[in-house]
């Protein structure tokens, strides 16, 4: 006697041509890609987490220009932390030991002054 094949997983209650996931469910439901849901759902945990973000949406700005006032505020912060820390650093050559995170290393090397006539 033969084995039956295929058919539905026992205990799984999903058609074969039905979307296996919410995003695909939904996603079928508005006529959108099931990515487009993932990153609607991405930008909702978003605006819940940040409430600069909840008031743009509410007052009609627009949303790239606050998550640029966000990520500026947060540089300046880290600017502001770094500038701390070396105001209580005796000497150059110890601001590496105090761990800041530094975007810009001015150097200056040697003999280049007297090349360029200072």
């Amino acid at each position: 006697m033969k084995k039956a094949h295929g058919g539905q997983v026992p205990g799984s209650r999903i058609a074969q041509n039905e979307p296996s996931t919410t995003a695909a469910r939904l996603a079928t439901e508005h006529c959108v890609s099931p990515a487009t849901v993932k990153r609607a759902a991405k930008f909702a945990e978003e605006v819940e987490k940040t409430p600069e973000l909840k008031k743009a949406i509410e007052t009609g700005r627009p949303v790239l220009q606050v998550r640029r006032e966000i990520k500026e505020a947060k540089r300046e912060e880290r600017r502001r932390e770094n500038r701390q820390k070396v105001e209580k650093v005796k000497s150059p050559e110890k601001v590496l030991e105090i761990g800041g995170k530094f975007s810009t290393v001015v150097i200056d090397p040697p003999g280049v002054g007297r090349a360029l006539g200072a």
